[in-house]
Order: C-alpha cells, then sequence, then structure tokens
C-alpha cells in the first residue's frame, strides 16, 4: 500500500513538473512568436561585450548581436564593461552604457502619432533625437513625445541630444543639444526645462533640483560611458552625481544622510540583472524614499573647472552644493560644501565660480528657504589634498535687510571628492522693498581685464569681476582671478600692483603678500577705484583677502582676491561713527582714522598777460588704518574743489589730460602728490584725475610717521570754458 502511495506521489510530481515544463515552453514560445510577428521597433548597431535581450520582458534571455531586431516590450541589459548602440525606425539613436537595462516601453510611429517612451530602470542612456522627430514633437506636444522614464522621473524630448542616467533612487539629465524638460513622477507639476550644457538631479519623490551648467569633465564622462568602442572609465557618471549632497537628503551630525531604506539594485536578494521583467518599473521599485529628507536653509549648486595654471590650464572639474541647515542671516552659521572633485594631476589647484547663488527646491526659486535670497562669488585652493574655500555674497533676508553674506571653509579632497566646514556670516548695510524671488535679477555685474605690474620678476593677467544690488552703487563685492609666472621664487613677503580699466571704469590695486612657500600662496589687497561711466562720477576704495598656488617646477602662480568695494562717501559715512567702524571692522576694511591733511596746488598756462589755468585743492584728505596709531593703508577724501577758466586756448579739454600738464599738490609742509586730469569731458560735464608718487610725513594724528599714497580722484565740472570742479578721491597707502 505504501509502495502504491510513493508511486502515485512519484509519478504527480512526475506529471506536474512536465506540465509546468511544458507550460514554460509554450509560453516562452508564444511570446517569441508575438515578438516576431510584431514590427521591429529598431535595430542593434554595436555590442561590445555582454549584452542580452528579454523578449517581451521575459526569459531566456538572448545574447544580442548586430544587427538584430529589438521590439517593443523587450529589455535589453548590458553586464560590466559592455555597451550597445540601437537605432531606432525613426533614425534615432539610443546609445546604452555598461550595467544598464532598458525597456522598450512603447514604440508607435505613424501619419498622426509619434509616441515612444523607454523606461531606464538602472544605468545610463544616451539619446540622439532624430531631428525631423524633434520638429514633430516641437509642432505638435499632444499628440507626439519621445520621453525616457526612470523609477522616479520622466525626461520629455523638445531636444536632440542627452544623457540619462539612474541609480539609487537618482536620476540625472544631461542635455547636450536641444531641450529636454524633466518631472519627478510625483510632482508632474514641478517641470523643470534644460538649455543646452545644463545637468539636473532628481531624488526621490523631489522635485528637480537646481539645474546647473555641466562641467566639461562631467560632458567627457557621460560621453565616454555611452560612447561605442570608448575605454571604461572607472568613474560612472551615476557614481559622481550620486555623491553629491542636493542629491542625497539632509545633514547629520555625521555629515549625510544616505536613507538606508532605498534598497540599492546591488544590495536586493536577486539580482536584478538576471530577473525577467514584466511589470512597470514603478509597480517593482516605488519612487518614495520614505521619510522627507530634511530641506536646508539655504542651498547652492555649482559647478566649474579646477586649474593648475590659471589662465591657461584647466586640469579637472569641481561639481558641489552649498548648503546649511540654520539661517544665514546671523553673525555666524555654519555650513559644507560638498560633491565631486576631479582633476588630472597632483599639482597644486584652484577653483572659482563667479556665479552662485540660492536655490530654494521646495518651489523652485532663487531663495532661501525661509524666504530670502543671496548671489556671489565662490572660490578655492587645494594642495595635496588639503583645501580651504570662501564665499562672498550679496543678500536680502525676509526682513528685507540687504548687504554682504561672507564665509570661509576648510577641508579635504580626495577620491573623487570635495568636503568642507565652515561659517557664514551677515553684514547688514542697508534695507530693501524688493522681494527675495526677484533678487537674483536685481544684482548687476561687471568685468574688466586685469595685469600685474612688478618689480620682482613676477607677471601675469586675469579678470576683475563686480557685483552689486540695483540701486545701491555705493557699495558691492569683487573677485579678481589672477595668474602667471615668475622669473625668481619670491620672499614670504611679496608685493605686486594689479590694475584693469574697462569702459570708463579703472581699478588698481595693490596686493601684499604674507606667503609664498610650499606651493601656497597668502596676502591682501588694498585697491581704488574710479567710475566714469555716468554723469555722476564716483570713486571708491577696495579691501579684499588673497589666496592662492605656485607651482615651482612650471614657475607659475595663480591667487584669487574676494573683497569688498564702498564709494568713497559710504566709506567716509561708516568710518564715522561706532556702528560704521563695527560694520567695517567685519568686512576687514581699515576703520579708523589716524591722520588728515589738505592738499591744494594749480597749473598755469601762458604769458603774463594771458593765461590759462586750473586749480584743485583736495580738503581733508583723511588716512585710515586697521587700528588706532596704525600705519596707513587707505585714504579718502569726498571733498574735492576748484576752478579753471581756459579762455585763451592755452588750455583746453583736448590738452589737459596731457602727461605735461601734470602738477603738485601740497600741505604745504612735508606731504605732496602728482596730480593728472586723465578725462576731461564737456559733453556731460565731468572729469577724473590720476594722483601718483604721494610722499611725505603725517602728523597731528594718532599715527606720526612717513606715508606714501598713490589713488584717483572724479567729479563734476559747471562750464565748457571756465567755472568750477568738484568730486571725491581715494586710493592706497604703502
Amino acid at each position: 500500500m505504501r509502495d502504491k502511495i510513493r508511486k502515485n506521489i512519484i509519478f504527480s510530481k512526475g506529471m506536474a513538473l512536465y506540465l509546468f515544463c511544458f507550460f514554460i515552453l509554450g509560453y516562452t514560445l508564444f511570446n517569441t512568436t508575438l515578438s516576431n510577428a510584431a514590427e521591429p521597433a529598431g535595430k542593434f548597431t554595436y555590442v561590445e561585450g555582454k549584452v542580452d535581450v528579454l523578449r517581451g520582458g521575459s526569459p531566456p534571455a538572448i545574447a544580442a548581436k548586430v544587427p538584430d531586431n529589438v521590439f517593443p516590450g523587450d529589455i535589453i541589459r548590458t553586464k560590466s564593461n559592455s555597451k550597445a548602440e540601437l537605432i531606432m525606425k525613426d533614425n534615432t539613436v539610443l546609445r546604452i552604457g555598461q550595467r544598464s537595462r532598458i525597456d522598450i516601453s512603447e514604440y508607435l510611429s505613424d501619419e498622426k502619432n509619434y509616441k515612444s517612451s523607454i523606461k531606464l530602470q538602472r544605468g545610463q542612456v544616451k539619446a540622439v533625437v532624430d531631428k525631423n522627430v524633434s520638429r514633430r514633437i516641437s509642432l505638435s506636444p499632444d499628440a507626439n513625445r519621445f520621453e525616457i522614464q526612470t523609477p522616479n522621473a520622466v525626461a520629455g524630448v523638445r531636444g536632440t541630444e542627452f544623457f540619462v542616467a539612474y541609480e539609487q533612487n537618482t536620476t540625472t539629465v544631461l542635455l547636450k543639444e536641444g531641450e529636454v524638460c524633466v518631472y519627478n513622477i510625483k510632482s508632474p507639476d514641478h517641470i523643470v526645462c534644460l538649455p543646452p550644457s545644463y545637468i539636473v538631479t532628481i531624488t526621490g519623490a523631489l522635485i528637480p533640483q537646481q539645474p546647473r551648467k555641466a562641467t566639461e569633465t562631467e560632458m567627457r564622462i557621460f560621453e565616454t560611458a555611452t560612447e561605442p568602442g570608448a575605454p571604461f572609465s572607472r568613474v560612472f557618471p551615476e557614481n559622481i552625481i550620486a555623491d553629491r549632497p542636493e542629491i542625497i537628503g539632509g545633514e547629520t551630525d555625521k555629515g549625510i544622510t544616505r536613507h538606508p531604506e532605498i534598497l540599492s539594485l546591488a544590495e536586493t536578494p536577486t539580482n536584478l540583472t538576471d530577473m525577467p521583467l514584466t511589470l512597470p518599473i514603478t509597480d517593482i521599485i516605488t519612487p518614495e524614499p520614505g521619510p522627507q529628507p530634511v530641506y536646508d536653509r539655504f542651498r547652492s549648486v555649482f559647478s566649474t573647472n579646477v586649474w593648475s595654471a590659471y589662465p591657461s590650464n584647466s586640469d579637472g572639474s569641481i561639481g558641489a552644493a552649498m548648503f546649511g541647515n540654520t539661517s544665514p542671516w546671523t553673525s555666524s552659521s555654519s555650513a559644507k560644501i560638498t560633491g565631486s572633485y576631479l582633476t588630472n594631476s597632483n599639482s597644486p589647484h584652484i577653483w572659482f565660480d563667479n556665479n552662485v547663488y540660492s536655490f530654494n527646491g521646495k518651489n523652485s526659486t532663487n531663495t532661501t528657504l525661509d524666504g530670502g535670497a543671496y548671489r556671489g562669488f565662490l572660490s578655492g585652493k587645494e594642495i595635496n589634498g588639503s583645501s580651504d574655500a570662501r564665499f562672498n555674497g550679496l543678500y536680502i533676508d525676509p526682513s528685507g535687510n540687504i548687504g554682504i553674506l561672507r564665509g570661509s571653509f576648510t577641508g579635504t579632497t580626495g577620491n573623487n571628492s570635495i568636503d568642507l566646514n565652515g561659517e557664514l556670516s551677515a553684514v547688514q548695510l542697508g534695507t530693501s522693498s524688493m522681494n527675495a524671488s526677484d533678487f537674483y535679477n536685481n544684482v548687476s555685474s561687471f568685468s574688466a581685464p586685469f595685469s600685474v605690474n612688478s618689480e620682482a620678476g613676477i607677471t601675469g593677467s586675469g579678470i576683475f569681476n563686480s557685483m552689486n544690488i540695483s540701486g545701491q552703487n555705493d557699495w558691492g563685492i569683487a573677485q579678481i582671478e589672477l595668474g602667471g609666472s615668475y622669473s625668481d621664487t619670491p620672499q614670504n613677503s611679496w608685493l605686486f600692483a594689479a590694475s584693469g580699466s574697462g569702459g570708463g571704469f579703472t581699478f588698481e590695486s595693490d596686493i601684499t603678500g604674507s606667503q609664498w612657500s610650499s606651493n601656497r600662496v597668502s596676502g591682501s589687497a588694498r585697491g581704488y577705484w574710479i567710475d566714469s561711466r555716468t554723469s555722476s562720477p564716483a570713486t571708491g576704495i577696495y579691501i579684499g583677502e588673497t589666496t592662492g598656488t605656485f607651482n615651482p617646477s612650471e614657475h607659475t602662480w595663480q591667487t584669487i582676491t574676494t573683497g569688498t568695494w564702498l564709494e568713497t562717501s559710504k566709506f567716509l559715512q561708516m568710518a564715522s561713527d561706532a556702528a560704521g567702524r563695527s560694520k567695517l571692522q567685519q568686512l576687514n576694511i581699515p576703520a579708523f582714522e589716524v591722520g588728515r591733511t589738505d592738499l591744494s596746488g594749480s597749473l598755469i598756462a601762458g604769458s603774463e598777460s594771458s593765461i590759462d589755468y586750473v586749480s584743485v585743492t583736495m580738503n581733508n584728505v583723511a588716512f585710515f588704518a586697521p587700528s588706532t596709531g596704525g600705519k596707513p593703508s587707505i585714504w579718502a577724501t569726498d571733498d574735492i574743489t576748484g576752478q579753471y577758466n581756459f579762455s585763451n586756448g592755452f588750455l583746453s579739454a583736448g590738452n589737459i589730460t596731457n602727461a605735461d600738464n601734470t602738477f603738485t599738490l601740497s600741505n604745504g609742509d612735508s606731504i605732496s602728490a602728482d596730480f593728472r586730469f586723465t578725462q576731461w569731458n564737456t559733453s556731460n560735464n565731468t572729469w577724473s584725475a590720476n594722483i601718483s608718487n604721494g610722499t611725505g610725513t603725517l602728523s597731528g594724528g594718532s599715527y606720526n610717521g612717513p606715508v606714501s599714497f598713490r589713488g584717483g580722484a572724479a567729479g563734476t565740472l559747471t562750464g565748457t570754458n571756465s567755472g568750477n570742479l568738484s568730486g571725491t578721491g581715494a586710493g592706497i597707502v604703502r
């Protein structure tokens, strides 16, 4: 009896196994027949390494080869060190990187409709959409579409050439040419459209992050990852992006929260590379990242080149974020800079970005989470893995206070990443009624070329960049990027002058060094400027901090100077009371008057009976130092007066600016300086001048000692051939 039961059980198991195998075989043949009967969506034009296809999304896996067809519903998988290229029936090209998985979900093309949907479950794909398809989509987007879906995002094409990468619940889209619009499938109303060469990330259920300009290195990595025949890199696009703080989540005491509830494809119990998949992607991998990440109170995403010898040798790129979880509108708020840092050599490096601004991921505006906004300069250097950075920006806080936002950071670079910690501090200089969301567009910028003059064999060039809030023309920020070569290695106490001009704006600065050793360059800058671009010419001072690197084997150097500029009257007003002096000290601007004098002189041309003349008096020329009794480093006056008469033709608007019409101003004691007009414009009644070779002994104040100074002056005139002049002046003291 027992034997009979055992035989029946064996027979039943055998029959079940037979029926199961018959079912699987029939199901496979059925799917294969359906696929073969369907119209191909495209075909393989390149296969490298191990690439297979799941017909209709079901096993068995079929090894891909050229020129095999692909059909709607097929899943294409590439293993490590493997790539594939498809050309679709509409001439669109898909290039698939290694360790990728795509689903030809839909591919319909007829005279009335064009609908293509590619699902990227992981990895990287590049789409080069046929221009006729792009034109068709742009003319009728409702009836035509081409999109690449990931488990958490959709990239809809309105252009021709773009990349999509997906890994660890993060989608990255990089547009090379045309236009692509992206949204999170959980927030379809928050659509972000990219211009060419921009990149954006979408993580979990969050809306797209702030788009930014892609670096040359990032573009090269994405190209290499999908280009047929290109070498395989150990750095993959999704890894670079996944390490960035803007797509990872909130900050914790230990750094970054990576949300362990999000399953990594490499950590799942079943290897999805070999798993048949017939359900929609979103039904298998839930896009929800679990608990919502903590939103940063402020955040900026940036990317820029890394330089080993500015401005001639770009040696990599940085793509990172500056962010923090406390309000930046206080005297001190903690902040971080983290992201990718890729270089091609071990040389010392600098980097800088001249347009770093706040971005609010909750409403896609250029604001902070609490309703403020900022925009400014960010720069840094790196030597042997040790790095530091500085932020110098303009801001408006939620209460309408405006001012300068400054920050400093230190940390390390390594393993293709950068990790810096620091603080931001706000210095209020005024108020405004503008909306924070309008702040970005109400910041004016200006740049001019720069050159270096040095007696120590240092030569170079660069750019002067300035920003100010529209309507606030008496204060702002500036960053100077310089680089060049040197002959003999300077001492730690080095000095060179840098100057530049453009469109009626002139700037000159002394950059005084405190270090030129161990590949490190450090110093400070004192400068003055003349702005003759309007009918109300202005002068002012500039104070900044200089940092950089040098390469002794190449005899090259590179520096970044960040600082604050103030119009002369604004500076003198702030220096006149304790509250203003406190703000100047926070900005590292010399705030204490240590001496004062008057300088006057005249130029006379003609004969005894017929003369032309101009006389100038610089009243109340005040000298300022960082502390009472200290040696002065800047000077300023807002009280320049004078008279002129050019009625006899000896002096005129045409020759008053000649070098031989330079004349001397003196205080009648030991201090004197040369004064030369550089502009005399009778069309808008303005003038400007250079003040040079200032020398003498300052006395009567808290500082009594020698001074050597130079600077500039500018103002207005009251008549064409005769009248009065008035203006301001400022400069630097050695």
